[in-house]
């Protein structure tokens, strides 16, 4: 499954709420205007009607984010349940933990229709009024969460109640329909982690009957065909036994503890760590086999990267006799029946593994050294294959986290509202006063020129041209539909003739702006004949093109750069015919000299050059 996709675009126009910033189009109401019920589930006293079969009932333990596990589920009779009819669950009601992980929300799928619960929070949403899913999303984000946080009660163990509830503050797109959206893409991402997750599972259960095939010689690999020679454990690895303490030494190295290992993955949480106990520690080197001896069951073990110290409680294997590969070493350790021995330890608050009964566990070995090394080769691929796969479901999860943030705030559309439209063409918009023929193109530019230098300049901070080239350019794409005379040069879009063919002089002379260099900054501030430009540029351009010009007051240099760039090359792909996405604009971006280096800089990373794609179809396109 590919990474969901959908067509979105930003929203400027925005207000203040209690819950922070959204669209001017989105209220915020208490859950209970979305409702036509909030209640409590069954209470504690029906709990001795649980059986194996009859009516289904849900508890907390079966509330997941967004979903309800539908496995572990107890039954009531049907006697006691038609004492709590009115409390029968329809399919599309919301289901949310009173303690455990209080606030958690699932969705009671539709055939589940006439089961019950069992002390949760039940929540019937209002079908024209609210989305399930959507609620669902928002009620388990950060704004849904962090409302718990503060509403929880007991001193205890945290719960949350109905009443509490009921006013949980919900962000409301102006339709369902964009409720609905928001719900389906946000589905989206969560079918893509769950396909994600399946897959590593799978890719996990491979890798063990691999090892249980290979590492036994049940299975040979093409080309082998030679003896293989039981073994104790203890005559093919050895134990480090050097030990130190690190502080005596004048550079420390690197030490490894039980918490730097991830259980199960053998690999490290991060590379680095310095030592700061004056306990001894194992030395070991680069190529050893580290494994946790307390409490072995839990599956850390490490092929060394380094050389380096390691907790005592760590054994450092190091391959002896016929076993030539330390790879090998490090899946045998990894071994179902290895951990298993490993784990029949002395002690038991602190349980250690017991090296006599390690060094006597038998294993078969293949006796040629290539064997080896092609084994331990094979399950490496299949090593790095799940730790790919770990990475592009670290990366799906990131990419949901990002998506609820924008999109249940309404930062990032995906239904436009009527209101929001701008239509795109490269034609001059009806709706915009198009400059009057009876003043020339250098007249027209001084005067933009000098109404953006009183906008956007001032005293300490003068307007520098790189700035009000592309305020410029934005400001005729949104009154004109088009840029007329811009270039592609390494800034971005730029028309040297503002410079070189009379605006500035013009504006200069004029009087609409003066050139200031206050020690620090450059640029233009308005001039003192500047009225005179304000009435011609209201003439022209109406009253609202400043107001629209404003957005940009406090974005960077570099945003209006790419968002200047990008645009350009989307005007340019909208004249061959040409979709607008973040390959297409590359490409562009690619094929002119002085912009290709553009693409080497985190500033036009593929993220936000999708960000602002979506951002120039809302401020240009229809």
């Amino acid at each position: 499954m590919n990474e969901p996709a959908a067509k979105y675009f930003l929203d400027p126009r925005t207000q203040q709420t209690d819950i922070g910033l959204l669209p001017s189009d989105w209220t915020v109401v208490p859950l209970k205007a979305l409702s036509e019920k909030v209640m409590v589930g069954i209470a504690s006293a029906a709990t001795h009607a649980y059986r194996d079969r009859g009516v289904v009932m849900f508890r907390n333990q079966n509330i997941k984010v967004g979903r309800l596990d539908t496995e572990d589920v107890l039954f009531i009779d049907p006697k006691y349940e038609q004492t709590y009819r009115n409390k029968r669950l329809k399919g599309g009601d919301l289901l949310t933990a009173r303690t455990g992980y209080p606030g958690t929300t699932g969705v009671v799928p539709a055939n589940f229709e006439g089961a019950q619960s069992f002390t949760t929070l039940i929540t019937r949403p209002i079908q024209r009024a609210a989305d399930p899913v959507y609620l669902s999303f928002f009620i388990n984000g950060s704004a849904g969460q962090k409302y718990f946080e503060q509403a929880q009660i007991g001193g205890g163990q945290k719960n949350v109640n109905a009443a509490s509830l009921k006013l949980l503050p919900i962000a409301v797109p102006s339709t369902l329909k964009e409720q609905q959206a928001i719900a389906e893409t946000l589905s989206d991402a969560d079918a893509l982690i769950e396909s994600l997750s399946l897959l590593l599972t799978k890719k996990r259960q491979i890798k063990q009957g691999a090892m249980q095939e290979l590492l036994t010689g049940k299975k040979r690999l093409p080309g082998f065909a030679g003896a293989w020679i039981e073994y104790s454990f203890s005559s093919i690895a050895a134990l480090r036994r050097e030990r130190i303490s690190p502080h005596v030494l004048a550079i420390p190295p690197r030490c490894v503890e039980l918490e730097h290992i991830q259980p199960g993955s053998g690999r490290l949480e991060n590379q680095g760590f310095e030592s700061v106990q004056v306990a001894a520690k194992t030395l070991f080197v680069k190529g050893d086999v580290l494994f946790s001896k307390l409490r072995a069951y839990l599956r850390k073990y490490w092929l060394a990267e380094f050389d380096g110290v390691c907790s005592t409680e760590i054994w450092a294997f190091r391959p002896i006799g016929r076993l030539r590969s330390s790879a090998y070493l490090f899946y045998t350790v990894q071994r179902d029946d290895f951990i298993e021995a490993a784990s029949t330890a002395y002690g038991t608050h602190m349980p250690r593994s017991d090296w006599n009964v390690v060094g006597a566990v038998s294993l078969s070995l293949p006796a040629e050294p290539e064997e080896q090394d092609a084994i331990a080769q094979v399950l490496s691929d299949i090593d790095a294959e799940i730790a790919a796969l770990e990475k592009r479901l670290a990366k799906a999860s990131e990419l949901k986290h990002g998506m609820m943030q924008t999109l249940l705030t309404g930062r990032i559309r995906l239904v436009r509202p009527v209101s929001n439209v701008i239509p795109l063409s490269l034609k001059p918009v009806a709706a915009q006063p198009a400059p009057q023929p009876a003043h020339n193109w250098q007249i027209n530019e001084a005067v933009v020129i000098g109404v953006l230098a009183q906008r956007f300049g001032n005293e300490k901070f003068p307007l520098p041209r790189k700035r009000r080239v592309k305020l410029m350019y934005l400001l005729h794409r949104h009154a004109e539909g088009r840029a007329e005379g811009y270039l592609k040069k390494a800034a971005g879009p730029y028309d040297p003739d503002t410079k070189y063919k009379g605006p500035e002089a013009i504006a200069l002379k004029n009087g609409y702006v003066r050139a200031l260099h206050n020690g620090t900054y450059e640029g233009f501030v308005a001039g003192d004949k500047l009225e005179q430009a304000q009435r011609y540029f209201e003439q022209w351009y109406g009253t609202t093109a400043l107001d629209w010009l404003e957005r940009f007051h406090y974005r960077k240099t570099d945003d209006l750069e790419l968002l200047a760039t990008v645009d350009m090359a989307m005007v340019d792909l909208a004249a061959a015919d040409q979709p607008a996405d973040v390959a297409g604009v590359k490409r562009i971006i690619a094929a002119h000299p002085e912009w290709e280096a553009k693409l080497s800089r985190e500033l036009f990373s593929d993220d936000r050059i999708a960000n602002t794609i979506a951002e120039c179809q809302a401020l240009f396109s229809s």
